[in-house]
């Protein structure tokens, strides 16, 4: 639980560090713990992930979004 829990506080190191923004164009990178939730969870653990997000202002009114993303899921050792 340590491990997870140093792991966690890096990553959140990472998305405050990781914000490079000039004129138009701005990225931002985060990480995720994600829970399984329905028949999911039978048979999958808790799982990870990383996101990258891309904004290009296209006027004072809004901006144009790209998102991405992958996640991981543990698998249990057993399940019913």
């Amino acid at each position: 639980m340590r491990k997870l829990f140093s792991i966690g506080v890096f990553f959140l190191a990472i998305i405050f560090a990781s914000q490079a923004q000039q004129g138009d164009l701005s990225f931002n990178a985060g990480a995720t713990a994600n829970l399984p939730i329905g028949d999911f969870s039978d048979a999958y653990g808790m799982g990870w992930g990383i996101s990258l997000k891309g904004l290009y202002d296209v006027r004072t009114e809004g901006q144009l979004t790209f998102t991405t993303g992958y996640s991981h899921f543990g698998l249990k050792e057993s399940y019913d």
